[in-house]
């Protein structure tokens, strides 16, 4: 095997190449966005390994020599070649479904009944979308691009676009209230309270930021899963503590109201999106990314 400093370097082959393709070192150095000077360095570099000319000047023109016309052949072949194995490759990703990761409360509550008014660009491509029971976990395997709550230190080495803070309150069925008003988180104690092992704490910081009285919270019923909390909600078995965009569209149907104030925690929803995908798909990342903050300023309360 021959040692590595012998071959050729790829950058004095494509200067060849395109002065021969092009007869003109001239015409090569603009071609290439480089000075002639390079040109010719790097073709000299070829001429010095192999120990012979690859171009002759006649009359003032580049002529190829009988080496420079082999080596030409070459690479012209090698090049179209790659060029064709990288237009395959870029054509097969792009054929590729785009991995979409979202909790499924937020997945079945607000993000499926969006993904009609998706715009062309990201309605034509293929998607994969995944749930999870919990907090999407942003690095696993797989996923493009990521919907999620988060708190802040954001995850490393992932771009991570902010679009609305996370608020939550209390929501029911306007049938659990008769119609009468609310008018304090005292009286909204006296209901029966709904819970999610998702989010325990969620009653406990809401009341606290609404002064009221310390005791212990007795709740009617727990669910293991939001999508569960908010469905016995609105069939009218008790008071549920949500992120409003889980609730926007059944409030917005009146088969939710809200009879407090929601709280701004310190999370937000974001994109989370793999480092990788910016590179792959630059014109999907930036629809996605408009189309959620539009979707999202639509949605908000």
């Amino acid at each position: 095997m021959r040692p590595a400093h012998e071959y050729p370097s790829l950058n004095a082959l494509r200067a060849f190449d395109t002065t021969a393709r092009l007869g003109s070192m001239s015409g090569a150095a603009r071609t290439l966005n480089v000075t002639h000077g390079a040109v010719s360095r790097q073709v000299r570099q070829l001429e010095q390994q192999l120990g012979m000319p690859l171009f002759l000047r006649v009359r003032g023109r580049l002529e190829l020599t009988d080496e420079g016309r082999t080596l030409a052949k070459a690479t012209l072949e090698a090049f179209g070649q790659l060029h064709e194995c990288w237009e395959g490759l870029l054509t097969a990703q792009q054929h590729q479904p785009l991995t979409l990761g979202c909790t499924g409360s937020l997945l079945s509550r607000w993000l499926i009944p969006r993904m009609a008014s998706l715009p062309p660009l990201l309605q034509d491509m293929r998607w994969h979308v995944v749930s999870t029971d919990d907090a999407l976990d942003v690095e696993r395997a797989g996923i493009d691009v990521a919907l999620v709550y988060l708190n802040p230190p954001w995850p490393q080495g992932y771009e991570v676009i902010p679009l609305h803070p996370e608020c939550f309150g209390p929501v029911c069925s306007p049938t659990l209230t008769s119609g009468k008003a609310i008018s304090s988180a005292d009286e909204l104690m006296q209901l029966p309270l709904l819970s999610t092992q998702s989010r325990t704490e969620a009653w406990a910081l809401w009341l606290e930021a609404q002064s009221c009285s310390a005791k212990p919270i007795a709740y009617q019923q727990t669910f293991q899963h939001s999508l569960y909390l908010l469905e016995a909600a609105e069939a009218g078995l008790g008071v549920a503590m949500a992120p409003d965009m889980l609730v926007a569209d059944a409030l917005a149907h009146h088969r939710l109201v809200a009879p407090l104030p929601f709280l701004e925690t310190n999370g937000m929803l974001c994109l989370v999106i793999h480092p990788m995908l910016r590179g792959k798909r630059p014109e999907q990342v930036m629809a996605l990314v408009e189309w959620a903050k539009s979707a999202i300023h639509k949605t908000a309360l």
